[in-house]
């Protein structure tokens, strides 16, 4: 193996330790991988719409954002909104989302 992939090799794995929590969360609470899903494909998102797109109360949505957003996966772009609050996910939620999509493609096979 060439010193270059070995590093690139390591990253990764470092990476995806440093993401373990987070990925085995996702793992096991469906509703939440649905929410970082949703707000994923459209960018940013109000807690009723993410209800109303995977089909949930908004009430279990809002629950599930404030888990979400303790954990540095999601973030409120407009705290200071008492309705209407926009979603987005974070960096750290974004490679998460990545990390569990490969690992459940990988699973598939």
């Amino acid at each position: 193996m060439e010193i270059g992939v070995k590093r690139k090799y390591k990253y990764r794995c470092m990476k995806i330790l440093s993401y373990a929590e987070e990925v085995s969360y996702l793992a096991i609470s469906p509703l939440a991988r649905k929410i970082l899903e949703a707000i994923y494909e459209k960018n940013t998102l109000t807690p009723t719409l993410i209800a109303k797109t995977i089909g949930v109360s908004p009430s279990n949505v809002s629950t599930k954002l404030i888990e979400l957003k303790e954990k540095g996966l999601v973030e409120c772009v407009t705290p200071e909104r008492r309705k209407g609050r926009l979603y987005l996910l974070t960096t750290k939620g974004k490679a998460s989302l990545q990390i569990v999509r490969r690992i459940t493609s990988v699973e598939k096979i």
